[in-house]
């Protein structure tokens, strides 16, 4: 079983403390439906049309398309109800967030004196926050035979340094178990606060046979991905469109998290919070062209490369226990900082779109995004020292495919109005699990797997003027997944394995944009 080969690796081969996880990188690789308020209004499906500020992101060819230089800016309010239920227990939650999602300044350069060859040549600066990591996520369970502690003693029995001495200070002020990387920080609370013990010479859990637990678990998420884009297109002969980006993104995100347990035999309970933030920066290329088949039809193609991160992450954790008495302990109060790199896999997008002259207009876009190509690297970027967590890309995620579908009706030369949908693909097989090894410094053992698909709906309302554009969207976006507390394939009795939960996520994302051309 894989969990043995884990055990045999971590005490004899080389490894890393592990600060990341292929759900980490998964989540810091995939972005959102995020940008203008037209944009969002169609679902996204611009890679044909151009013209939109934060269509350039996704194609560049598209910033050739305009004709006059511009600036915009757009504001959000964001609505996210999540409701979650784990053992019979359901629970509601919503969360409010105001957001800052697009600045975009073009300088248009149109040589009017030329009737063929190159007419025009476009810069642009932009920002997009294209992926907002905010959310609140509660979960309540009821009556449970598993519980962490059962999976806190299989860390320390796998710890290639099984001696408990390892595990605590014991008044020794030149030990300090947390620097010792053959033990887990798990390993080390879990002993600290007595919910692991040793009777006979062997490893026990503070729970008896078959006590039950109540578990809780809150989430608690802040942070986004931002993309800085500086684009240039040109125009040629009003049909091709041709465009490049250099694309810097900034990662800043944190994720807190309280996994507690009532104890039923013991009268007493456990609280475990875990603190994990990732910071860096990545740089990537987009390389992107339009093709005016007719007056009327367009197509559009863009390939961007993959990102390259280096990052950050930075670790936290403390204990809280009350049986028969009370203990705490925690981990280093500065945190550990692991710093590494990141490769997100590379994205095509192709697209078409046709114009019905000035009353409106169709257009589809569908983007393929090579999932299990991303990997993890140290600072030297070599993937060896995370050979396991890259063979896990492979075997646990999966390419994402999006479509997206949005139309456009104008109304008169003022209004018009915009509807999209788009579906995007689950980007974790049915039966992705959490690794950790025996001596990470990870105590967030949860995970939630992203296995069925995400749907978006989206409405859009735009007033245009001479000089001036306003306009208006809401964009609802499904999700499903599952939540686990921590792997269950750590036991091969079905009594000590958690249940998941299930969360439902409904995201709402009411958008206002504001352009001024000159």
């Amino acid at each position: 079983m894989k969990k043995y080969i884990y055990l045999i690796i971590s005490i004899f081969g080389s490894l890393s403390l592990q600060a990341q996880t292929v759900f980490d990188a998964n989540k810091l690789s995939s972005t959102d439906i995020i940008g203008t308020a037209r944009y969002m209004g169609m679902a996204g499906a611009f890679g044909a049309l151009g013209g939109d500020a934060t269509a350039i992101s996704d194609n560049p060819a598209g910033l050739g398309i305009y004709r006059r230089s511009e600036i915009s800016s757009t504001l959000s309010l964001q609505q996210l109800n999540s409701s979650a239920s784990w053992y019979g227990q359901k629970k509601d939650n919503t969360k409010y967030n105001a957001s800052f999602n697009n600045f975009t300044y073009i300088l248009s350069n149109n040589y009017g004196d030329k009737i063929d060859g190159l007419l025009g040549s476009n810069w642009s600066f932009t920002y997009n926050k294209v992926k907002d990591f905010d959310r609140d996520v509660y979960i309540n369970g009821n009556s449970a035979g598993s519980s962490l502690t059962d999976y806190m003693l299989f860390f320390t029995k796998g710890n290639s340094e099984q001696n408990p001495y390892y595990l605590s200070s014991h008044n020794n002020d030149d030990y300090n178990p947390y620097d010792n990387t053959s033990v887990s920080w798990l390993s080390i609370l879990g002993w600290n606060t007595y919910l692991t013990d040793t009777v006979g010479g062997n490893y026990v859990s503070l729970l008896k046979d078959g006590e039950r637990e109540q578990p809780s678990y809150r989430l608690k998420e802040r942070g986004q991905i931002n993309k800085y884009t500086l684009a240039w297109s040109g125009n040629v002969n009003n049909r091709f469109f041709m465009g490049v980006s250099m694309d810097l993104y900034s990662i800043n995100h944190t994720s807190t998290s309280y996994f507690e347990e009532a104890f039923a035999l013991n009268d007493g309970d456990m609280s475990l919070k875990s603190v994990y933030s990732t910071s860096g920066s990545g740089l990537g290329l987009t390389l992107g062209a339009i093709v005016k088949a007719t007056d009327a039809l367009r197509f559009g193609l863009s390939i961007h490369s993959p990102t390259f991160y280096s990052l950050t992450d930075r670790s936290y954790s403390d204990l809280y226990t009350n049986v028969d008495k009370t203990y705490y302990a925690e981990t280093p109060s500065s945190g550990y900082d692991y710093e590494y790199q990141l490769q997100s896999p590379f994205q095509l997008n192709v697209s078409g779109a046709y114009v019905f002259g000035k009353k409106g207009l169709i257009s589809a876009e569908y983007v393929y995004n090579n999932n299990t190509g991303l990997r993890l690297m140290n600072t030297d970027g070599n993937t060896s020292a995370y050979s396991l967590e890259n063979d896990d890309a492979k075997k646990m995620l999966k390419d994402v495919n999006t479509l997206k579908l949005g139309g456009e009706l104008r109304l008169n030369n003022i209004v018009s109005l915009r509807a999209g949908y788009a579906y995007k693909t689950a980007s974790n097989k049915d039966n992705a699990v959490k690794y950790l090894n025996f001596n990470t410094i990870r105590t967030d053992t949860e995970y939630f797997l992203n296995n069925q698909s995400t749907n978006y709906f989206t409405f859009g309302v735009g007033f245009r003027w001479i000089n001036w554009y306003l306009d208006f969207a809401m964009a609802e976006k499904y999700e499903k997944e599952e939540f686990h507390p921590y792997p269950s394939n750590f036991t091969d009795n079905e009594s000590l394995k958690p249940s998941s939960a299930t969360v439902n996520s409904l995201t709402n994302n009411m958008v206002i944009t504001l352009g001024l051309r000159f």
